[in-house]
């Protein structure tokens, strides 16, 4: 089960980016309804139409939240290199993404890189000019080049041998192998489910009735091979860990840790990630999960009729993204570093 978020401190509130007022000659006036705007928003605050990018309007949330979290048109402005930069410069940048500057430092803290903004295109180009401009090394990445269109192959078991592994996929419809000396990058993470139900009386008052939620979590882990970009996914939950012969335990938790340590122990030229776990509070201001709701069922009690719906939030999407971009930057490395020793 996933801990529940920490209350809200002193602390945490100091540290969250400060707003400022802005003067009339800043405002940015729409072209649909000619109303000013803050030249911090993205779109219209009254009839919702884009506006004029400015160098504060490209840091804007708006401009993410106007762009889908599970679509293939976004752009991300991605910290490539471990820079240090001056407490100040932070807690300015961090106002410009609007991330609390602790966020900010565990993102940056990254050897290979971490998403600071997901934007439109033009919007992440004058957030890198102005960044860079502040000492700190960016990389603009979009969608299409992660591959999100394309899943990982979903591994449902394992067949250990001493030069290559074969995986189950799925139900055991077939069987993919690669060799150890193929995997470039093992990366570690947690998938989170949450799940909302209520049930609302029908008539005027929509008065909640009943209200359940369930929290479930799992973990996981993404292989990744030079040969192929999209990878191969294990979760704990629908894993048959009889691979690990004599070192499998009772629980899916030790049993998954045993699996990972194998996983190390072979492809040990591969290089090991199991940072998401650590910055996933810092993700969700860049890549919030999107909840989803389904359709409202109905049904009848003693105490009369009522409406039943289902919200559903879960973090996989976000996940599958931060490990794609793991794989982008450390084969960007790995060419960096080729070229030097050339």
């Amino acid at each position: 089960m996933e801990a529940p978020d920490e209350p809200i401190s002193e602390t945490a509130i100091t540290d969250a980016p400060k707003h400022r007022a802005f003067s009339t000659s800043e405002l940015v006036q729409c072209g649909a309804c000619a109303r000013a705007n803050p030249p911090t928003r993205a779109s219209c605050l009254y009839c919702g139409a884009a506006l004029e990018v400015t160098d504060l309007s490209a840091f804007s949330p708006t401009a993410s939240q106007n762009t889908d979290a599970r679509s293939d048109v976004a752009f991300h402005l991605v910290a490539s290199a471990t820079t240090r930069l001056d407490e100040a410069v932070v807690n300015e940048i961090a106002g410009f993404l609007e991330l609390k500057p602790s966020d900010l430092q565990s993102l940056l803290t990254h050897s290979a890189g971490a998403p600071l903004l997901r934007a439109t295109s033009d919007r992440v180009q004058i957030a890198a000019t102005k960044l860079e401009a502040r000492g700190l090394t960016t990389e603009v990445i979009s969608d299409e080049q992660l591959g999100l269109d394309n899943a990982p192959k979903p591994i449902s078991a394992l067949k250990i041998h001493p030069d290559r592994v074969i995986g189950s996929v799925g139900r055991g419809a077939h069987s993919v192998a690669e060799s150890w000396a193929n995997i470039t990058l093992i990366v570690i993470g947690r998938l989170y489910f949450a799940t909302k139900e209520i049930d609302q009386k029908q008539n005027r008052s929509q008065q909640v009735i009943d209200e359940r939620e369930m929290w479930t979590d799992e973990a996981v882990v993404d292989l990744y091979f030079a040969s192929d970009a999209h990878g191969w996914r294990i979760r704990a939950g629908s894993f048959d860990f009889s691979c690990l012969g004599e070192r499998k335990q009772l629980t899916a938790f030790a049993n998954f840790r045993a699996l990972t340590a194998l996983l190390h122990q072979h492809a040990s030229a591969a290089a090991f990630d199991d940072s998401y776990v650590h910055l996933r509070a810092a993700l969700n201001s860049v890549w919030p999960p999107e909840p989803t709701a389904t359709a409202k069922g109905r049904g009848r009690t003693v105490f009369g009729a009522f409406d039943s719906s289902v919200t559903s939030i879960d973090n996989e999407c976000q996940f599958t993204r931060y490990s794609r971009l793991l794989r982008h930057l450390y084969s960007a490395k790995v060419l960096e570093d080729h070229a030097a020793q050339a």
